[in-house]
């Protein structure tokens, strides 16, 4: 009996492949398309809808939105909207095959950002007085 030192050469297996269930994926597929065939969408609103996480809407969003070739996008942004206490803008998306982008608006300007901050501690400023029968005045944001 003799002894090798020589070490054993394990065969590769390849690629550790994560199995996937094709039936839930084109089950969540048809909820996002479904979701947004009508109006469109914001991603939090789709989250919303679906259930599902931001993250797995926002995947599956850039999966259908960015295909090049024969098969182009299926989904495209319809409008922009607003979201947020900054009021930030959002892409609403919609299904549509090859149906090109809404332009995303121009960024406020440091005077628009300052008029609405002005506007905004108006609004908060403004005090109402009425006088009553007894002549006692009320006041009230």
């Amino acid at each position: 009996m003799s002894i090798s030192n020589t070490p054993m050469q394990q065969q590769s297996r390849g690629p550790i492949r994560k199995k996937t269930n094709s039936l839930q994926n084109a089950a969540l597929l048809k909820l996002i398309l479904s979701a947004i065939a009508e109006t469109p969408k914001s991603k939090d609103a789709l989250a919303e809808i679906t259930g599902l996480q931001r993250n797995t809407i926002a995947r599956w969003i850039n999966l259908l939105h960015t295909r090049k070739g024969e098969i182009k996008n299926l989904v495209y942004i319809a409008d922009w909207g607003k979201a947020g206490k900054k009021q930030h803008p959002v892409a609403l998306w919609k299904l549509g095959y090859g149906e090109f982008d809404a332009p995303r608006p121009p960024p406020k300007t440091p005077a628009e950002h300052c008029k609405e901050w002005r506007r905004r501690q108006r609004k908060k400023l403004a005090v109402q007085v009425t006088v009553t029968e007894k002549g006692i005045k009320h006041v009230a944001k």
